[in-house]
């Protein structure tokens, strides 16, 4: 059984936590910076994707894929989002976009 990870781009480098058990993970990078990071990946998960400024097909796409919050859509990768129907390179640039004004970042 594969245990849930999530994975982010913070300053150019991949970020991973795994979750052990209940409500602990554990983050591939040590001490209070991987604590830091974890707060705001909590935060990710109260961030709808509708206030983020998107255009709507992006919104739409994102959407109907069941993508509600930006820690949805940070728990895909570019290729994965880019399998989504409707979602094409044009989307991934204005998502990547969104994203980044909030401080966030795609895997790749």
């Amino acid at each position: 059984m594969k245990r849930p990870e999530f994975c982010f781009v913070h300053e150019g480098t991949t970020i991973c936590f795994v979750k052990m058990y209940h409500d602990c993970w554990i983050c591939s990078l040590p001490g209070f910076v991987g604590d830091a990071l974890y707060l705001k990946l909590a935060e990710a998960s109260k961030i709808s994707i509708d206030q983020i400024g998107m255009p709507t097909r992006v919104y739409n796409a994102l959407k109907a894929e069941g993508l509600d919050t930006v820690h949805a859509v940070l728990q895909k990768n570019e290729t994965e989002l880019l399998k989504l129907p409707n979602f094409g390179r044009t989307s991934l640039r204005y998502l990547r976009i969104a994203l980044k004004s909030i401080g966030y970042e795609l895997e790749v």
